[in-house]
């Protein structure tokens, strides 16, 4: 099974006084590796490319020096091993995700408490996905044909500045696997 070249996940809004969802969807494109320094006039080329390419209310750019948590919001459902597949507990991950925000989030290596094994905190699979990176595309309520939009997105941005924690490959972050 060939893996998707994107990360895309839903993010509910909340209204201001805290009641239900309201209609929204938030799309967010991020790359794979967390510390990719992808120039804001690229991610200009990708997001102008998206705009032209699908109907949506707006597309943000957001751009950071060291990588935030971009998160699914209140959609996290579980968090689970990649090398053993076990459930995480989310008191386990807050502490890790306490320690690695006091550094500013520039080392998200980790030892996992199940089996032992070395891995990054982006790495673990989030269901909903969530990750880190340095910068990130926000689509609010897309309605077109997303995936076909994103591929095409993905070729728009072409080559971009590896960072340094980088394998010199510039994919855009799969979907996790059941």
């Amino acid at each position: 099974m060939q893996k998707k070249n994107f990360m895309i996940f839903f993010k509910p809004l909340y209204n201001a006084q805290g009641g239900a969802p309201m209609p929204d969807t938030i799309i967010k494109i991020i790359p794979r590796n967390p510390f990719d320094q992808i120039p804001e006039s690229l991610l200009q080329k990708g997001a102008d490319f998206l705009n032209g390419a699908m109907r949506c209310d707006s597309i943000r750019i957001q751009c950071s020096n060291s990588p935030v948590f971009v998160d699914c919001g209140s959609n996290l459902e579980r968090i689970v091993c990649p090398e053993c597949g076990s459930k995480l507990s989310f008191d386990w991950w807050g502490e890790i995700m306490t320690r690695a925000a006091k550094s500013g989030f520039s080392a998200l290596e980790i030892i996992l408490p199940c089996c032992g094994k070395k891995n990054s905190l982006n790495d673990l699979k989030y269901y909903f996905p969530c990750g880190f990176a340095c910068c990130q595309i926000d689509l609010l309520n897309p309605t077109d044909n997303l995936e076909a939009a994103l591929i095409d997105s993905g070729k728009a941005l072409g080559a971009v500045k590896p960072g340094p924690h980088s394998s010199g490959t510039h994919q855009l972050r799969g979907l996790p696997r059941e």
